[in-house]
């Protein structure tokens, strides 16, 4: 017992917080003296989080520093197919390894104006496809439909080449744009250009764990029925996502890196995409069965507005596959790229594709445009 020198009075480690020793105060905050638990919880929560987002802007900024390339939204809602081309875009896309400029049209396309209606006594050729046929890493210039163009202009022959390509399109978007507005330009020629991506993202209802898309579901007897259109506008989940995946350099570099990981994995030569995938059982089945069925249903569309259809296919098929696309795209007009293309990276020592990246690069635009023009085009 101890007694204050002022007034005498007794003191008790209990009565005075200053006598407590430390054992005596955890004690007493479990009796609870101390903060709430909830409280001490909301606090360390709290610093987390703080921490994560001290980090995440920390590797943000560094990203900006060390690479200060841009992401520039291409793409708007829409509707009918999920997305399509932000019209009149005018930019310049600067990734590190390339650095180009973007113009679309008011149609939200990577071309120049075009009406309706062909000009008197001009073949219209209309050209579909993803990011290869939009011109992912080349200038306009230099992507195959305006190189086609400028070969025919060359010549004295009035031919339009028409760039209709979207990034991250695939064949059941192709076939929809055809179906809607695609063939109200009259094209006396659809080309629709595929790679393997196309067969993988069909079945897909979502797209980089962002955009939705329409879905057409194969039947048994070959029928297709279209769900979820028309497509539902983004959510807020995923519309924060999309905000995320533009603005942030750091998480759109990421995404890029893993994409181009996967878009590019295979045998040599290495900046080649996958030749052979899988067969015509399970999903993967289902997917390039699905892919077959959609290429022969553009075709008949085509067909019955008076137009010839052309599929140039950028991958190879395995045995079974080939078998299935015998069976149901017989009357298809397709040609298959990657042997000539193959052929041209040996001959000359050039790639095709962008290095370590998988999209055509100028050489191979040029590559694909000469094949057109000397193999498929003969007007």
């Amino acid at each position: 017992m101890l007694l204050s020198p002022a007034d005498g009075s007794r003191h008790t480690p209990e009565a005075d917080p200053a006598l407590r020793t430390p054992g005596t105060a955890d004690e007493a905050r479990r009796q609870g003296d101390g903060p709430p638990l909830w409280r001490r919880v909301a606090v360390n929560l709290g610093l987390s989080v703080t921490a994560l987002v001290v980090v995440f802007l920390a590797a943000e900024l560094a990203v900006r520093i060390v690479c200060p390339h841009e992401n520039i939204p291409q793409r708007q809602y829409d509707e009918l197919l999920g997305w399509r081309g932000r019209p009149g875009l005018d930019c310049v896309l600067d990734q590190g390894y390339f650095k180009i400029r973007i113009l679309q049209n008011s149609d939200g396309f990577r071309d120049i104006e075009r009406t309706r209606d062909a000009p008197p006594g001009t073949t219209r050729i209309l050209c579909c496809g993803d990011s290869f046929t939009w011109g992912w890493g080349v200038e306009q210039e230099a992507i195959y439909t305006s190189v086609l163009e400028t070969m025919y202009d060359r010549e004295g022959a009035k031919i339009e080449v028409l760039n209709a390509g979207v990034g991250g399109y695939s064949t059941d978007h192709v076939l929809l744009y055809l179906r809607g507005e695609g063939l109200s330009y009259s094209p006396d020629v659809v080309i629709y250009q595929a790679g393997r991506n196309d067969v993988r993202d069909n079945p897909r209802a979502l797209v980089e764990q962002i955009y939705s898309k329409p879905v057409f579901v194969l039947h048994e007897d070959g029928s297709l029925d279209l769900q979820g259109s028309p497509v539902p506008p983004l959510g807020f989940a995923r519309r924060l996502k999309y905000v995320i995946s533009r603005h942030s350099r750091l998480a759109y570099m990421l995404k890029h890196r893993l994409h181009v990981q996967g878009l590019t994995s295979g045998p040599p030569p290495a900046s080649r995409p996958s030749a052979v995938e899988g067969g015509t059982e399970g999903e993967a089945g289902y997917a390039f069965r699905l892919f077959c069925r959609l290429v022969a249903e553009m075709d008949d569309v085509c067909s019955a507005r008076g137009a010839d259809f052309v599929a140039i296919i950028d991958f190879a098929l395995s045995e079974s596959e080939s078998s299935y696309w015998e069976e149901v795209c017989c009357d298809v007009d397709a040609r298959f790229l990657a042997p000539y293309l193959q052929r041209r990276e040996e001959n000359t020592g050039h790639t095709a594709c962008i290095p370590g990246d998988g999209h055509w690069s100028k050489d191979g635009h040029r590559w694909i445009a000469e094949f057109l023009h000397d193999n498929v085009l003969t007007f």
